[in-house]
């Protein structure tokens, strides 16, 4: 299980010569990716991985849709190709974003599971899903599952948070409250704005 880092900590990160190089404790990756990359600004770093189309489309159906296989992933609204699917699963694994394991239900299906760094994510989703609701044409049935999470603020996606934990990870860092699910609740707002439009 990943840690959570802590926003001010830049020990994995040493200043060299000839300009940023990673210590010992960071990954191979991340050694590579700031090596490569355009400049260090954090918002720069993170579109290094979000930057594109799809990445954040996927980490949505895996938080939102509760999709955990590849056909489900694939089954979106917004129609990825398979070999899209592929290449940004396979991204999403080597950022550590996503885990991936063999299926014991079947010996060809493969379950991915959040991180920590990508539940971590959940308050940006919501903040970025909130300004949709804002400023863009966002059909009501999306805007009434946003509507739960603007209303509920940060300790509802904390306690959303910790529900993608106990799935994802197995553990847990409160009490489950008494009541429906986060998860629950943003599933009966869709359900019923798209109850509503069909009557």
């Amino acid at each position: 299980m990943l840690e959570r880092t802590a926003p001010a900590d830049r020990s994995r990160f040493t200043t060299g010569r000839s300009g940023y190089y990673c210590s010992r404790n960071a990954t191979s990756f991340e050694v590579r990716a700031v090596k490569e990359a355009r400049s260090r600004c954090p918002i720069n770093l993170s579109l290094e991985i979000f930057g594109d189309r799809w990445t954040l489309l996927v980490l949505r159906d895996v938080v939102f849709g509760g999709a955990r296989h590849f056909r489900e992933l694939l089954g979106g609204e917004e129609r990825i190709s398979s070999n899209v699917l592929a290449d940004r699963l396979a991204t999403l694994v080597e950022h550590e974003l996503l885990t991936r394991a063999g299926d014991a239900s079947h010996k060809q299906k493969v379950t991915y599971s959040l991180t920590e760094r990508a539940i971590d994510l959940v308050p940006v989703l919501a903040q970025l899903s909130a300004w949709g609701v804002r400023h863009l044409p966002v059909a009501d049935a999306y805007a009434a599952r946003a509507a739960v999470l603007t209303a509920g603020g940060p300790p509802l996606w904390e306690a959303f948070m910790d529900e993608l934990r106990e799935t994802h990870l197995g553990t847990r860092r409160g009490q489950a409250p008494d009541g429906p699910t986060v998860a629950e609740r943003l599933d009966a707002a869709y359900a019923a704005s798209v109850a509503e439009r069909t009557e």
